[in-house]
């Protein structure tokens, strides 16, 4: 038997994971002031327990979409790029006046804004409802 083989992978998509672990690092770095309440939150209400398992479910999603993701050509888009600067404009703001729902969402979008700008084929717009839903997981109240 004959073993299929690859064509060999371009500049581009060698340099894809460690892109993808380097942003990932930058967006968990960014917004780690913001994750022990966020967790509290979590354990603490039980309108809001769900939160626990939402990275979870992401990263198993992902996981299983990972070859239509890769197939998927993707030129990064400009307003990606408007997005994640006024979703970092706004956590800038949110997070020196104290405001901690809004600097919450502003991961939602932040995020939202990092796929559209670093993938935004038709794939990621398709999708763009499901990466924005992510707000219903960030509590309102806080205690």
């Amino acid at each position: 038997m004959d073993a299929v083989t690859r064509p060999p992978m371009t500049m581009s998509e060698r340099q894809m994971p460690w892109r993808l672990i380097i942003l990932a690092a930058l967006f968990l770095l960014l917004y780690a002031p913001l994750y022990p309440q966020l967790v509290t939150t979590w354990l603490e209400d039980s309108n809001n327990s769900h939160g626990l398992l939402i990275p979870i479910v992401s990263l198993y999603l992902l996981w299983e979409m990972r070859e239509r993701i890769r197939a998927v050509e993707t030129p990064p888009a400009i307003t990606g790029l408007a997005l994640l600067v006024a979703s970092l404009v706004s956590y800038f703001i949110c997070y020196v006046g104290g405001l901690a729902f809004p600097a919450r969402l502003t991961m939602v979008t932040t995020l939202a804004g990092l796929i559209l700008f670093n993938a935004a084929g038709r794939s990621s717009r398709s999708r763009y409802f499901q990466y924005c839903s992510c707000s219903s997981w960030y509590p309102c109240r806080t205690h």
